[in-house]
């Protein structure tokens, strides 16, 4: 699959992918040791249509945030072209031939990952960020026999050059979100902006575990049919993410 020194190129281009991401708020950061489920790489434009006010009325619950910035690829696009929906109008590149790991659309090889867009993408490396997803919930979404499984990731933890966005709240193979891709009534609404509205970063993540796992276990019951959720944690593992794009 690979060439001579392919390895070695793979990881020199993860290493010049410098992350120049600028924590805002420097308390926000993960309490425990997450496992790593796989890697994806995520458009970086800004797009003030596809978060209109009815989206936002329907789908978030903190008007003051940049851009909104999830594990699910109908919130936060992926680059890859996995399908025709209007929701991935940004997906440039093709999914490769090969097998990319168990949690597909995930890959479990960063340097497959950026070999990849090295070799299929045309975009400005400033227009995508690599992002790497982590579950912090070991027990409930850690196992052999659904989504996610059980994989050996390349690398197999986190860097601590990695820069942590935030917890998002995740089900199933498709990363449905949670906080940002199940649909809130007024009364939930107000209820989740009462509760955890200044618990939020500016890309409507939560800044903290405990706080995730509270939003997780009103998930599970708010929204039965796609439970159980699971706290994953998102972190840029190269390029950056533009906090002046816009604000909402």
């Amino acid at each position: 699959m690979f060439g001579p020194g392919t390895e070695s190129t793979c990881s020199s281009m993860a290493i010049k992918l410098v992350n120049e991401y600028q924590a805002k708020d420097r308390q926000m950061s993960p309490s425990q040791t997450p496992y790593l489920l796989g890697f994806d790489a995520r458009e970086n434009r800004a797009d003030r249509q596809a978060w209109d006010y009815e989206r936002r009325l329907r789908y978030l619950f903190n008007d003051g945030l940049t851009k909104p910035l999830s594990a699910d690829i109908a919130v936060w696009p992926s680059v890859f072209d996995q399908t025709t929906s209007d929701t991935h109008v940004y997906s440039t590149v093709p999914m490769p031939s090969f097998y990319i790991g168990l949690n597909d659309p995930l890959f479990n090889n960063l340097d497959e990952l950026l070999f990849h867009l090295q070799q299929h993408s045309s975009r400005d490396a400033d227009d995508y960020c690599v992002i790497a997803l982590a579950c912090f919930e070991p027990e409930r979404c850690y196992n052999d026999d659904k989504w996610p499984y059980k994989v050996v990731t390349k690398p197999l933890q986190c860097d601590p050059s990695w820069m942590f966005l935030g917890f998002d709240i995740v089900a199933d193979q498709s990363l449905l979100s949670g906080l940002m891709n199940c649909g809130y009534d007024d009364t939930e609404r107000a209820h989740a902006a009462k509760q955890w509205h200044n618990e939020l970063n500016d890309h409507h993540l939560f800044r903290t575990l405990d706080k995730a796992i509270e939003f997780r276990t009103w998930s599970d019951r708010r929204v039965i049919e796609h439970a159980p959720f699971s706290v994953v944690g998102i972190y840029v593992v190269g390029g950056r993410v533009k906090l002046d794009m816009y604000k909402y």
